[in-house]
């Protein structure tokens, strides 16, 4: 696996080659001046502004699931040690570590708490209820609590708004072949509000996971197909191709379809009128996180498509 930067001259700048044996990832953080390549489980930090390498991030066990940014220059990093790291780009050193056996989920509400602290989502199931909470990670204090009556046993799990004191969870009662229908929640300083229910899809919950594309879009997964999309403010539902990054504008990438699918309104764009032909290749590689621009791949070239709503 060779890592490249194409610039639009034509130039290709190569950073790094490494064989590829786990989860390939490629952040770019602007405000670190970063960019993030991981082939082998070493996530490579290089300069923006001169490509030269930067250093590594050092601290996970393989196999690494997971590099998001998060604001203010910082790396989320998750990985089969069952350890989440928050890494400052900038000194290329860790902030905070946390067991994910207990915190499900990141957010960085930007200007809602003095410092902007990190803060991670908890979610427990005891003496028949479910409590889940917003906690900063590094007080170990609840910013926001709820609660909630809920039988042993039950699948319960949780997910932090990216930039509001809000997280959302779905719990699913029952085990094995007895699993009932998942509930999904709204959570705000005003209360858990049941926003959701769905039934059991063959024996499986239908939904067993939650995470935000943005603030106010959730997507849910499980054995519900397609998955379902939900949005908190207005209440609006969507059927989700497969699933790709989302912009901060709400257009999602669709990697399958190779197009463009406006969260808000449904509405799907190709980025090529027509299928390519049998054994051509035509293939949908990322959006901008203005969602102003999406890169395509074909056999002649890479394309950059200019996108409009």
């Amino acid at each position: 696996m060779v890592a490249e930067v194409l610039f639009p001259t034509g130039l290709v700048v190569p950073l790094t080659e490494r064989p590829r044996d786990q989860l390939t990832f490629v952040v770019v953080d602007p405000p670190s001046q970063r960019l993030i390549v991981s082939i082998d489980n070493v996530p490579e930090l290089f300069d923006l502004s001169t490509l030269q390498r930067a250093g590594s991030l050092i601290g996970h066990r393989p196999v690494i699931w997971e590099l998001r940014r998060v604001s203010g220059g910082r790396l989320v990093s998750s990985s089969s040690d069952r350890q989440r790291i928050l890494w400052d780009l900038r000194a290329t050193q860790p902030i905070v570590h946390s067991d994910l056996k207990i915190y499900q989920s990141w957010s960085v509400p930007r200007g809602v708490l003095p410092g902007d602290p990190l803060l991670v989502t908890q979610s427990t199931l005891e003496d028949g209820r479910w409590s889940s909470a917003l906690v900063n990670a590094q007080s170990g204090e609840a910013v926001l609590n709820a609660s909630l009556p809920a039988p042993w046993p039950a699948h319960h799990s949780v997910a932090a708004s990216p930039d509001a004191l809000e997280w959302a969870g779905v719990i699913s009662e029952g085990a094995d072949d007895t699993w009932g229908p998942s509930r999904i929640f709204h959570f705000t300083a005003a209360g858990p509000r049941l926003i959701h229910t769905e039934t059991v899809v063959d024996s499986i919950p239908a939904v067993v996971s939650l995470h935000f594309l943005t603030g106010d879009w959730l997507y849910c997964s499980g054995a519900r197909q397609p998955p379902l999309m939900i949005n908190l403010r207005t209440g609006a539902q969507r059927l989700s191709p497969q699933q790709g990054p989302v912009a901060k504008n709400g257009l999602m990438l669709c990697y399958d379809d190779v197009a463009v699918m406006d969260l808000d309104s449904g509405a799907l764009a190709p980025l090529h009128s027509a299928p390519p032909a049998e054994g051509r290749r035509l293939e949908a590689l990322m959006i901008t996180e203005a969602g102003d621009e999406a890169l395509v791949v074909t056999d002649e070239a890479l394309e950059a498509w200019r996108l409009h709503r």
